[in-house]
């Protein structure tokens, strides 16, 4: 079956109307959950496939189907983000009838569309948008869910709106993965207590996505300062993912604890993605981190390598102030 769509470049979707675009894009839709029953399969398939030597030929499927499952994203998105900027009552009108239909597809779309319609006046349609997609967070269909949990992190208001913020946190538990991982988007930078406490919990997750962006909402979406949040930050430093303790490193280094300089020598020396290391060293702007920092920096030269150490120079700058 053929999955991707390449036709439709941003100017022929400008002149698409709404009904045009709600159509194809519920195409999209249709293709992506061919496409993942597709993977789905084949993933069925891969133990036998070891024992019959059909290892590379399921390989070379995979990959064509997860390009063509990009593809179809990608089109879906660019599609909907039309209909977010339009924002007028007519895409309004039509999210309306689709938050209600019968098809699971077509409630996907009204929630991922009632997630930023109109995002440049996010009062607009607030109380009708909220009321919906927390009424979906108790779909029979997890995808659904999911789509309603994103949709609410785009517009519920994070410092007073607790009726989505409590339904959120009933989910943190869900069994499908996909589901905790909208939940931990919809609830970063939330300042209440219980979202807080919910975060920490998602920090222990077995998923990298979910550990990583709870880490990030702790870390550098909220102000909120205590010995909890700084125990799980701590924790994660031993995370066997880079990304995770980087995100650790980076908000610690936000809360100015010096007791993570030891780690980040240990990350300066090691071969992973520095991005995040190079944040934290900037934000915790310590002396002791300089020499390390700018022999990095020679190596790099040295190697003469294209690998761009994005940060460096913001981050010695930082480290060669006396404070």
């Amino acid at each position: 079956m053929e999955y991707s769509e390449q036709e439709l470049t941003p100017n022929k979707i400008d002149a698409l109307t709404t009904d045009e675009l709600i159509i194809k894009a519920l195409d999209y839709r249709e293709k992506l959950d061919a496409c993942c029953d597709d993977l789905a399969k084949l993933s069925h398939h891969d133990t036998l496939s070891v024992r019959t030597n059909n290892q590379s030929k399921l390989s070379r499927q995979r990959e064509l189907l997860e390009a063509n499952q990009d593809t179809l994203l990608i089109a879906y998105w660019d599609i909907v983000s039309v209909l977010h900027t339009r924002g007028s009552e007519t895409e309004f009108q039509y999210c309306k009838t689709l938050v209600e239909s019968p098809l699971a597809n077509e409630r996907i779309l009204a929630a991922d569309i009632l997630g930023q319609l109109c995002y440049q006046d996010k009062d607009k349609y607030y109380d009708f948008v909220v009321t919906k997609l927390i009424k979906l967070l108790d779909d029979n269909d997890d995808d659904v869910v999911a789509s309603a949990a994103t949709a609410l992190g785009h517009r519920v208001k994070k410092d007073s709106d607790f009726r989505a913020i409590a339904k959120l946190i009933n989910l943190a538990n869900h069994s499908n993965k996909h589901i905790r991982q909208s939940v931990v988007f919809a609830l970063g930078g939330v300042e209440h207590p219980e979202a807080i406490k919910t975060l920490i919990k998602l920090c222990d997750d077995k998923d990298v996505y979910i550990r990583d962006w709870a880490l990030f909402s702790l870390g550098s979406l909220i102000e909120t300062d205590t010995a909890e949040i700084r125990e799980t930050l701590k924790k994660a430093l031993m995370d066997d993912d880079f990304i995770v303790r980087g995100e650790a490193l980076v908000g610690l280094a936000q809360r100015g604890d010096c007791s993570i300089i030891n780690q980040l020598t240990k990350e300066l020396d090691g071969e992973e993605d520095l991005h995040h290391v190079m944040t934290a060293c900037e934000l915790l702007a310590d002396s002791s981190l300089l020499p390390h920092l700018q022999k990095l920096k020679k190596r790099y030269e040295d190697l003469d390598t294209d690998y761009d150490l994005t940060g460096i120079d913001d981050a010695i700058e930082a480290c060669s102030k006396i404070k």
